[in-house]
C-alpha cells in the first residue's frame, strides 16, 4: 500500500513509533499533492489540509505498508479524517495514487500556517517526549484497533 503524509508522519522517528519500527531503506520518497494547502490545527502542533484550487503541499510517499501498519496509522490519525485515494506527484515527475488522510469538513479548526522544518526544530522534541511518556497508555487498545480497522475498511 502507498500513503502520502504531509505532517508529523513525514518524520521518520514519529512514523516508526506509530507503525512499530523503522521503515526499510527507500520506503519514503518526496512527493507533492495538488489542490490543497497545509495549515496548523488550532491549539495543536500538527497540520491538516484544506482545499485550495491553486495550492500544493509537499510531503512523502511511503510504500510497502501492510494492513496492520495501515490500521495503526488510522488509529494514530483518529476520527477526524477520511481516508481517500489521491493523485500525488513524485519528485521524478511520475504521478501515482496514494492514500491520504483528509480532515472531515468541520472536524478540525485551522490555526494558521504550519512548516515541517520549524515543527522539527521547535515542537518535535516535546512531541516525542509526550509520546514516550505515554508509551504504555499510548498503545491502541483492542477496541481502538477494531475501530481503526473499521475506518480503514470504509476508506474510499
Amino acid at each position: 500500500m502507498r500513503f502520502f503524509f504531509y505532517g508529523t508522519l513525514m518524520d521518520p522517528d514519529v512514523l516508526a513509533l506509530v507503525v512499530g519500527g523503522p521503515l526499510p531503506e527507500g520506503a519514503c520518497a518526496p512527493a507533492m499533492l495538488a489542490g490543497v494547502r497545509r495549515v496548523r490545527v488550532r491549539g495543536k502542533s500538527f497540520p491538516m489540509l484544506q482545499p485550495n484550487a491553486g495550492g500544493s503541499v509537499d510531503g512523502v510517499v511511503v510504500e510497502g505498508f501492510d494492513r496492520d501498519a495501515a490500521i495503526r496509522v488510522t488509529w494514530f490519525e483518529s476520527d477526524g479524517y477520511d481516508i481517500v485515494r489521491r493523485r500525488v506527484v513524485l519528485a521524478d515527475g511520475r504521478a501515482v495514487r496514494a492514500w491520504v488522510y483528509m480532515p472531515r469538513p468541520g472536524a478540525l479548526r485551522s490555526g494558521g500556517s504550519w512548516d515541517f522544518g520549524r515543527w522539527q526544530r521547535r515542537d518535535k522534541p516535546a512531541y516525542l517526549a509526550r509520546l514516550a511518556a505515554a508509551r504504555g497508555s499510548w498503545r491502541p487498545t483492542a477496541r481502538e484497533l477494531a475501530a481503526a480497522a473499521a475506518a480503514w475498511d470504509r476508506r474510499r
